[in-house]
């Protein structure tokens, strides 16, 4: 039966004047739609805009790349190969079916939290693209996000207000008591309006840094702020149409807090694909399925919102000043980021010359959804990437559209999406400038 068709959607660049200086707005998209098995085009569609290279691209042939993918029975654990990852064959090697593994260990692997929180002074990407060992990362944790005092005034507008409940002022009367049976129960009321011109504006500068340089996201969601008492909770749930990275930013006095729960729950990558790690020898608990990011003060929590997740309920306090208080939203508006010698006049068509060498590679793979967002270095001095830098990476491939060869040899999409963006990004060539350039990339897979 015909394959799924693969849409893969990126973007081609126009300037808008009316951005900051070294921001471009991207704003035709490219679409792939045609079947990996077909010959087919890609329609350029516009938006005030003209795309380069003509209104049709035609799709090149599918790509020979295929890699082994390994299923070990316990899933990796006990090996240097993850669940679901793959493991590259030499000549002559056997593909093992199973691991000598105890079901403790099973137990434990799943256990461990998929994600690592590191100080936000200190967090720094990937190397390079790993087409060979690395994995999806759908949950970013930073520590001390907000610089200096600003996390701190932000709290002390809310604790002014909150701390003397016998006066009713009008700031007091600005909270939604949100409530839908069975779902979501929790006060919130619009960050911008609580917290002024002044505190809202280096708070918004932060998070659409964030955003620019490390998601290539241009902009953020209007955010809430939230407040969470006894009884309090979100239950599980998806959101991703908001945009493709949610966040969370605690404001939480977490350390002297006066209740139980709170924490963000994400539902772990092992889970949405369960069969495939299934182990019938041991029992799993709660742990084994759930992230759990506790709210600590000046915490950002970033995370594919693609996952099921929630809000532990909130149990103890009824003071708003003890309980669970966080900033959040959405990362929305992938498109590219310039900063450096290169005018993004200058670097617009360079990019999008070595990008039309990516789109029909990308066609002849299997599915993926997801984002991948890059870093491209380019010397000022000659004009060549110097590295491509993974950002972010949270691709899936689809199960559903997994290409097999005559030799029963299935195909990684991943890896061959990873490796298609990363050869057509250092193949590209830009004027010398002088000064070096760093350019943000996101890729967008519907």
């Amino acid at each position: 039966m015909p394959r799924p068709s693969v849409r893969a959607t990126c973007f081609l660049a126009a300037v808008s004047m009316n951005q900051p200086q070294g921001v471009i707005s991207w704003g035709a998209s490219l679409k792939a739609a045609s079947s990996r098995h077909g010959a087919g085009s890609i329609p350029c569609t516009t938006s005030s805009t003209t795309c380069l290279g003509g209104g049709v691209w035609n799709v090149a042939a599918p790509s020979e790349r295929r890699r082994r993918l390994s299923r070990l029975k316990a899933g990796g654990v006990g090996s240097d190969v993850g669940v679901g990852s793959d493991m590259e064959l030499g000549e002559g090697e056997e593909l093992l079916g199973t691991v000598d593994v105890s079901p403790e260990e099973v137990a434990e692997f799943f256990a461990k939290p998929t994600f690592e929180a590191v100080d936000a002074s200190q967090a720094q990407p990937a190397p390079s693209v790993d087409t060979q060992g690395s994995s999806p990362e759908h949950v970013l944790v930073m520590d001390s996000f907000l610089a200096g005092e600003t996390a701190s005034r932000l709290r002390g507008v809310f604790h002014d207000r909150f701390s003397k409940p016998r006066e009713g002022s009008p700031e007091r009367f600005v909270w939604d008591w949100w409530h839908v049976p069975d779902q979501y129960t929790l006060m919130r009321t619009p960050a911008e309006n609580y917290f002024g011109p002044e505190g809202f504006t280096e708070l918004l500068k932060a998070l659409t840094n964030f955003g620019q340089e490390r998601l290539g996201c241009t902009a953020i969601s209007p955010p809430w702020l939230s407040v969470y008492v006894d009884g309090c909770e979100q239950r599980y749930h998806t959101d991703s149409w908001h945009g493709p990275w949610a966040f969370v930013l605690s404001l939480t006095d977490w350390e002297n807090r006066g209740f139980t729960g709170g924490e963000t729950m994400i539902l772990k990558p092992h889970v949405l694909d369960y069969w495939r790690s299934f182990q019938p020898g041991i029992g799993l608990e709660e742990k084994h399925f759930i992230d759990t990011v506790e709210p600590h003060f000046n915490r950002l929590t970033v995370f594919d919102p693609r996952f099921p997740h929630g809000v532990r309920p909130v149990g103890g306090t009824k003071d708003p000043l003890k309980g669970r208080l966080v900033i959040h939203g959405w990362f929305t508006d992938p498109q590219p980021f310039f900063t450096g010698g290169l005018s993004a006049e200058e670097a617009t068509e360079p990019l999008n010359d070595a990008l039309e060498t990516v789109y029909p590679a990308l066609e002849g793979v299997g599915r993926v959804t997801g984002v991948l967002t890059v870093r491209l270095h380019v010397s000022g001095e000659t004009g060549a990437v110097v590295s491509v830098v993974a950002l972010t990476d949270t691709l899936i491939p689809d199960p559903n559209d997994v290409g097999v060869d005559e030799e029963g040899v299935e195909e990684d999409a991943r890896a061959d999406v990873l490796e298609a963006v990363d050869r057509g990004c250092r193949e590209a060539r830009f004027p010398a400038a002088g000064e070096d350039t760093h350019i943000t990339v996101p890729f967008v897979f519907e």
